[in-house]
């Protein structure tokens, strides 16, 4: 996918929507393998955000000073909000289930259905932004807070002085 120029746009509301719309297309998702070599397909040093989908439904949100970091990170419970959230909500029932942390994972057989459920029901969008990814991930939670079941940060103060 191609980076969207902010210079063709007259308002940030317009440039949002034309990133939200390529985002969202269905051609444009790719499944999650979970693997160091699917991760490499994505850009090393490129900033942007990236859309989760659970089979169809838009679920996550984030924004990322490298695309190709941050797909790394969906493989390592440690290092991905969604994939605690998402193991807290399927597994929690499990025998030995063990709240996952930033510093510790589920338990081996947990972690196992979880890299399963990811593979089966997931996909990513992603697009390239050099500027302004934080206020666009805030456009979109805030457009879309009844669907992102598992985006769980808070907004950062800002004073809203992104601007076109």
């Amino acid at each position: 996918m191609e980076m969207i120029n902010i210079f063709e746009f007259n308002s940030r509301e317009s440039y949002f929507k034309a990133l939200y719309e390529e985002l969202i297309k269905k051609e444009n998702r790719r499944s999650l393998n979970l693997t160091r070599a699917w991760a490499k397909q994505f850009e090393k040093y490129s900033s942007g955000v990236y859309f989760i989908f659970e089979n169809d439904d838009l679920k996550y949100v984030g924004e990322t000073g490298s695309l190709y970091g941050r797909m790394v990170d969906l493989l390592n419970t440690k290092n991905h909000n969604l994939r605690r959230a998402l193991g807290e909500k399927f597994f929690s029932s499990e025998d030995g289930y063990l709240k996952a942390t930033s510093r510790s994972s589920f338990i081996p057989e947990i972690e196992k259905k979880l890299n399963e459920y990811i593979i089966e029901n997931l996909s990513v969008s992603c697009i390239t932004i050099e500027i302004g990814r934080k206020e666009f991930e805030e456009w979109v939670t805030g457009k879309n807070s009844e669907l992102l079941l598992y985006n769980i940060r808070k907004k950062r103060k800002t004073n809203d002085s992104f601007n076109l």
